[in-house]
């Protein structure tokens, strides 16, 4: 479903709707309380206690391996 909705093959486009969805993303995280960033929400991964910090964490570093991919096609 993703690949059909940005299946653009402009470079451009591309990196737009990445920088578009990472500033929404900033928004919303904006308005997550500071105590819950650290939260116990009870969810692990091979161990690991996962928090909206670590989630985001993750997320940042996609981002850059994403965006560098893109500029790498160009």
């Amino acid at each position: 479903m993703l690949v059909r909705e940005y299946s653009s093959m402009d470079i451009r486009e591309l990196l737009d709707e990445l920088e578009a969805s990472t500033n929404e993303l900033k928004a919303f995280l904006g308005m997550v309380d500071l105590l819950d960033w650290d939260r116990d929400y009870g969810v692990r991964y091979q161990g690991i206690n996962i928090t909206i910090r670590n989630t985001v964490g993750a997320l940042i570093e996609d981002y850059i391996d994403h965006r560098q991919q893109l500029e790498e096609w160009v």
